[in-house]
């Protein structure tokens, strides 16, 4: 039962999280957006790496972890609003995990002190706009 009781908490957080976002589902794309899906296209292997490896700020705001996303979400999904937002709430939902591994096996709080640590993350008001718009990643 130890060992169940975390994954059914995930399930049940995961679950209520889907529930309670389910509207993020039926938004659409903005400007920016679409601008970055369309100009990512263009950058090269050399582009991504130099930026990856680069500490220095671009001028022209070239951002190279959210603009690699922007580059496989549009090759792999196209224009389908869901497939962005469903990987922003995946995204989160490995968060969550990794904060229940942080506070229970790093700095070992009990078991209902991290759930509420985890449900105070999941379910933050403050990211909602972060949770529902893919510019934000």
């Amino acid at each position: 039962m130890r060992r169940v009781a975390p994954v059914l908490g995930f399930l049940t957080f995961a679950i209520l999280f889907l529930i309670v976002n389910r509207g993020a589902y039926e938004g659409y794309f903005h400007g920016d957006e679409l601008d970055n899906i369309q100009w990512t296209r263009y950058l090269g292997a050399r582009d991504w790496a130099s930026g990856f490896l680069s500490p220095r700020y671009y001028r022209q705001n070239f951002r190279p972890v959210g603009h690699f996303y922007f580059n496989l979400m549009g090759r792999a999904a196209g224009l389908d609003f869901r497939w962005y937002v469903f990987s922003i709430h995946a995204l989160h939902l490995v968060n969550l995990l990794l904060l229940w591994r942080l506070l229970r096996l790093r700095l070992y709080f009990g078991s209902w002190p991290a759930a509420a640590g985890c449900l105070f993350f999941t379910f933050d008001m403050g990211a909602l706009d972060a949770l529902w718009t893919p510019v934000y990643v």
